[in-house]
């Protein structure tokens, strides 16, 4: 009998060790900028450096938009400012459609508190650039970003100078809503480092709160990236695309939670190489007149789907 259980006990184990499980490895400190023009303004707001402390400010539409009004703060004021990042450390886990087990730990809060700017400055890398780092982003109150300008992204995630062993992961969360708009470019750029690997090495998730993300390509991905959606309710809407992936060594977007809808004229989703979309209840995808059951697992036309 003894000798059963010692056997299954060690089958119990094999089982685990053969589950992979994805840690957001160690990165360098966290950044996070306000209107990154390539070459430009990319100043990054100061960090808080004491755990529980908070950096918090305004933005404006033009100019140098961050005006920060107080660095390492121990406390917020009830009003008077729409951003502000907390020295705070948080985790998410959760397994996705793959079976997998993904890990992340967040360094920094940026909370976003009915913070509604529009930035209408040239190409740039990014309205809110955060290059690298672990970063999860509260949602307060009703937020958006909006840029007009070519190439200038509402939403960058990762180093845009694809440097090799550079990671960034994102988690948006809360109870608020974020209206991303970028009506003549990609609205949310996601730029995963050139090393190879499984692992996406930059990635977002989104866990909870409503967001709305309109742009002539709603996501788009380079290199080894993901885009996991756990929670809440999520709206994609793409010109010609609502998530493409191009040059990708690895791409990975999968629907594990909560609601969401992914419009486009042309193709919903759009993959050259990497991992499939695979969708959970409550996902409609729809390209121009056609829709198509997020149970669907076959490739289908205008919708470039393929099967795990």
């Amino acid at each position: 009998m003894f000798k059963r259980m010692i056997s299954l006990l060690i089958c119990i184990c094999m089982v685990f060790t053969l589950t992979p499980v994805y840690t957001g490895a160690e990165t360098t400190s966290a950044q996070i900028h306000f209107a990154a023009q390539s070459g430009n303004v990319r100043d990054p707001v100061t960090l808080p450096t004491t755990d529980g402390c908070y950096t918090y400010g305004t933005v404006v539409d033009a100019g140098i938009p961050t005006n920060t009004l107080a660095t390492n703060a121990s406390s917020l004021p009830d009003t008077g400012w729409t951003w502000a990042v907390k020295k705070e450390t948080s985790s998410t886990s959760f397994t996705g459609n793959d079976g997998n087990t993904y890990n992340y730990t967040y360094d920094y809060k940026l909370i976003l508190n009915n913070m509604n700017w529009n930035y209408g400055a040239a190409y740039g890398w990014g309205a809110l650039y955060i290059p690298h780092g672990n970063v999860a982003i509260e949602l307060r109150g009703d937020n958006s970003i909006k840029t007009t300008a070519t190439k200038m992204p509402a939403l960058a995630i990762g180093d845009r100078s694809n440097a090799a062993g550079v990671e960034a992961h994102v988690m948006i969360t809360g109870d608020g809503s974020l209206s991303l708009d970028s009506s003549n470019s990609d609205c949310v750029q996601i730029f995963g480092s050139s090393a190879t690997g499984i692992s996406p090495t930059t990635n977002l998730v989104i866990g909870g709160g409503t967001l709305h993300i309109t742009g002539t390509r709603g996501v788009y991905g380079d290199d080894t990236q993901g885009l996991f959606i756990t929670g809440g309710t999520t709206t994609i809407q793409g010109d010609s695309h609502g998530f493409f992936t191009e040059f990708s060594s690895y791409a990975d977007f999968q629907i594990i939670g909560g609601t969401t809808t992914i419009t486009a004229a042309d193709k919903a989703i759009a993959y050259t190489t990497g991992n499939a979309l695979k969708a959970g209840d409550g996902t409609t995808i729809k390209a121009g007149d056609s829709e198509a059951s997020a149970t669907v697992r076959d490739a289908v036309d205008r919708f470039e789907i393929p099967t795990w």
